[in-house]
């Protein structure tokens, strides 16, 4: 009965723990990467992302092919009311995703004075190795991957809830208006700090900032949007579905069987 009860408590906590997680998605073809997030490893959210894709490539105008394009989308449609304003970056950079882990560690011993301490107080790295010394703020797509890395147009977006009803339509447009001005990138792109909300733990004063090459990000909120003539509703048959619609009935007849074994076992022991 106790192996029963913990087998049943195993399950629930993955259920649960599976449902809050953010699952990264990425897709390959005709030398463009997209890389983006979604609430759970979820077959709808994944065929809504590659539909996207595909439509997307499909419909880009693109004479040169000869450089590669990155579109990295970060907190995709996870958190819609986190941000006021949608974010875009265009540049001609290193095709590299950012590297959360080096991220974090970088900044983990770069708070300094009290907020150090209080640090070291939730726990730190298992070894100082992660001590750099890089010009602050730290380019965003700092790693810890030593190879040299691709260059070509690398377009950054980050979602919020007034993009809601043209986010697709908005990516469409960065792409496209990336692809049709790569020289005038080249010439006028500048570093810019943005801030990196990245610690689960972090002293509430902390204002981490890392640089990454774009163009105006004012010219890029005013870019005219192009019809991709995407529908998301029939990309897929039916809405994303959470993995507790699944497993919530097995665990109510788990919970179920459990309970009548405790009866049973109940009435064998009056009876005695």
């Amino acid at each position: 009965m106790k192996s029963f009860l913990i087998i049943l408590l195993f399950i629930s906590c993955c259920t649960f723990s599976r449902a809050n997680t953010s699952w990264p998605y990425k897709y390959q073809k005709d030398g463009i990467t997209f890389y983006a997030t979604g609430s759970a490893d979820s077959v709808e959210m994944n065929k809504l992302f590659k539909t996207f894709f595909n439509k997307l490539v499909n419909n880009l105008k693109r004479a040169d092919k000869s450089y590669e394009i990155f579109l990295i989308t970060d907190r995709f449609l996870i958190f819609p009311f986190f941000y006021d304003k949608w974010f875009g970056s265009i540049a001609w950079d290193t095709l590299r995703k950012p590297d959360n882990a080096f991220l974090f560690d970088y900044y983990y011993y770069r708070v300094g004075g009290e907020n150090a301490k209080w640090h070291f107080r939730k726990g730190k790295p298992a070894s100082t190795k992660y001590l750099f010394d890089l010009p602050e703020p730290i380019d965003i797509g700092s790693t810890y991957d030593t190879s040299k890395a691709k260059v070509g147009l690398k377009i950054i977006y980050n979602y919020a809830a007034e993009d809601s009803l043209t986010v697709w339509d908005r990516l469409f447009t960065l792409v496209q208006y990336g692809i049709d001005h790569i020289e005038e990138i080249k010439q006028t792109q500048k570093r810019i700090s943005v801030p990196l909300p990245m610690m689960t733990y972090e002293p509430p004063n902390i204002d981490k900032q890392v640089s990454l090459l774009t163009i105006d990000t004012g010219l890029i909120r005013t870019l005219p949007l192009l019809k991709l003539e995407f529908d998301a509703k029939k990309a897929i048959s039916q809405k994303a579905i959470s993995p507790l619609i699944y497993t919530t009935p097995i665990l109510a007849i788990m919970f179920i069987f459990g309970l009548l074994l405790i009866i049973k076992n109940r009435k064998t022991i009056y009876k005695k």
